[in-house]
């Protein structure tokens, strides 16, 4: 099984054409098996992309007791986290992480129920700098580009959830009612080089399944080796970095959507002692694009399914507790 590649303009023009025929045929194949697939054509320029690496290694490359002031005691996941302090669901990983969202921070606007994404505000730096502490000051422009960043982002899903809802036979209305006010998070992760760690092969991110609708993720380029997806018979595929291409992959919550239809994919980040060059580190910019804590949902398909509680059900799984899904 491959991973597909679609170009986000060529899926939005088939909106029209029958949900069974040609692109959106080999979408709803993607998304169903490996549950992850390309996306080229985002709006997102490359200078943007190139100044969101530059500004997120910059953070990363802060002295650690700098980063630690950005912590978010309540929640792994929100804010820095790192060494001794990651891990707290049971993982093992060896990298640094850095999460925002509206959740906490209010100037990360998300799009409304009709699907429209605000423009940004006029002192959008400062007013983000007075309203949540876990903006960092430095680099200068890591702010700004992460709110330009963020609004690229879902605008994409915006897109993205039009060609979903279509194949599910849902109401743009009714999809957007759910994704409207979402608390997608914005992440980087930083993997260290792979140099510096020892004791074997190492494993960057242990494998998983995303707790999201969708995850948007763009890899860098500077080192071989990295993203896998497994597929439904087990076997695990390279998703190799490419210039002017994301990786999109599908969460747990678009499956309970989807009444099983689409698989969320498991898949790992890892990293073998040969890698090249085995001194660079690598980064990864991944938004998991979920509905706000407070939304209580409902299977569009199945309409058995228990109600989900989003909240509480995303700290259930990440805590290991078992849920009804």
């Amino acid at each position: 099984m491959t991973v597909a590649t679609f170009s986000l303009a060529e899926l939005v023009d088939a909106l029209n054409a029958p949900a069974g025929s040609g692109v959106l045929a080999a979408f709803d194949d993607a998304l169903t098996d490996p549950g992850a697939f390309r996306l080229t054509d985002l709006p997102v320029s490359e200078d943007l992309i190139a100044t969101m690496h530059q500004v997120t290694s910059g953070f990363f490359e802060l002295p650690f007791d700098v980063k630690t002031a950005y912590r978010y005691v309540e929640d792994q996941y929100v804010g820095w986290c790192g060494g001794e302090f990651l891990g707290q669901y049971g993982s093992a990983d060896h990298k640094e992480m850095y999460h925002i969202g509206p959740r906490v921070a209010p100037t990360l606007r998300a799009h409304g129920v009709d699907g429209a994404v605000p423009l940004p505000a006029d002192d959008e730096r400062e007013a983000a700098l007075a309203s949540c502490a876990l903006w960092p000051e430095v680099p200068a422009e890591f702010v700004a580009t992460w709110h330009d960043y963020y609004r690229g982002m879902q605008e994409t899903a915006v897109l993205l959830g039009r060609a979903v809802a279509h194949l599910l036979g849902t109401p743009e209305k009714e999809w957007f009612g759910v994704l409207g006010g979402n608390w997608a998070d914005l992440a980087a992760n930083y993997y260290p080089p792979v140099a510096d760690i020892g004791g074997g092969a190492p494993i960057y991110n242990a494998p998983h399944r995303d707790l999201t609708i969708l995850t948007i993720l763009h890899q860098d380029q500077s080192r071989v080796g990295g993203l896998s997806v497994q597929s439904a018979d087990g076997s695990w595929q390279a998703v190799a970095p490419l210039p002017g291409t994301y990786v999109v992959n599908v969460g747990e919550l678009l499956t309970y959507l989807s009444g099983g239809r689409w698989r969320a994919a498991p898949h790992q980040v890892t990293v073998s002692e040969t890698a090249t060059p085995a001194t660079t580190a690598r980064i990864s910019v991944p938004f998991f694009y979920r509905p706000s804590d407070e939304r209580v949902v409902t299977s569009f398909v199945d309409l058995d399914a228990a109600p989900i509680a989003v909240g509480d059900w995303v700290l259930a799984k990440k805590r290991g507790v078992a849920t009804s899904t």
